[in-house]
């Protein structure tokens, strides 16, 4: 990861946990993240797609907030403060209106990453608005079951919408616990919510022990708290046991 990304990550982690204390924006049970959220965060680069949904904070000279409000993405028509893609990263768009209000200043080509930043001067910040994860599990994980793992990184199924006889739901949970057979799955660290995530997925790639294409997230013991892992089939182990023709 170079320095850029991670004093940026850095940034937002601190203005996610700040916000995670108040009410008005995040709580327990606030806007969940999309899959494609999540991966945008098991990334240990610079976020290659949009977030679903952002919040503004208008800081003053004092470093207090003034004021803050949700960005949706794709933009809402009616919003003052909008975000719009241009190639990899947003543009800021806003009502003249709404800059007067807040006597801000942007100009037409301004623009933040999708992992958010600073504007107008260092006044107008954007943020990733989440607090509460998701699962995000390989694509070829069994689609009739539900997945979680123990503390030992055991497998746990449950069927999501058993029917039929006993027999047929017997068979279609060993059919789900076949599939999951071949899989070597190691715990990389655990979390409760997205800013511990994000700090656990920086300090593993500053160690160089993280790989975005092996890393998912499941919860453990079907709990309230998330475990980062690592999983691999054995067959995908096998390919990368190949060398590379020279």
């Amino acid at each position: 990861m170079n320095s850029r990304s991670f004093v940026l990550s850095i940034i937002i982690g601190i203005l996610l946990i700040g916000c995670a204390g108040s009410k008005r924006m995040l709580d327990e049970n606030g806007q969940l993240p999309t899959v494609s959220d999540m991966l945008n965060l098991l990334d240990d680069g610079e976020p290659v797609r949009p977030y679903s949904r952002y919040i503004y904070r208008i800081i003053e000279k004092n470093k207090s907030q003034a004021a803050s409000g949700v960005i949706s993405m794709p933009p809402v028509i009616k919003q003052d403060l909008r975000l719009e893609m241009s190639g990899s990263k947003l543009k800021i768009i806003a009502d003249g209106s709404f800059l007067r209000s807040h006597d801000l200043r942007i100009g037409d080509s301004e623009e933040v990453p999708f992992g958010g930043g600073y504007s107008a001067g260092g006044k107008l910040a954007i943020i990733p608005e989440f607090l509460r994860p998701v699962e995000v599990e390989p694509q070829w994980f069994p689609g009739n079951a539900a997945v979680s793992i123990d503390s030992k990184c055991n497998f746990l199924i449950k069927l999501k919408s058993p029917q039929g006889t006993e027999v047929q739901k017997l068979v279609e949970f060993i059919d789900a616990r076949t599939g999951l057979d071949r899989a070597r799955c190691e715990i990389l660290g655990t979390f409760q919510n997205i800013p511990q995530l994000r700090k656990l997925v920086l300090d593993l790639s500053n160690q160089g022990k993280y790989d975005a294409r092996l890393s998912y997230v499941l919860r453990l013991n079907w709990s309230g708290t998330f475990a980062l892992v690592r999983i691999i089939r054995e067959v995908d182990f096998d390919i990368q046991k190949i060398p590379d023709p020279k």
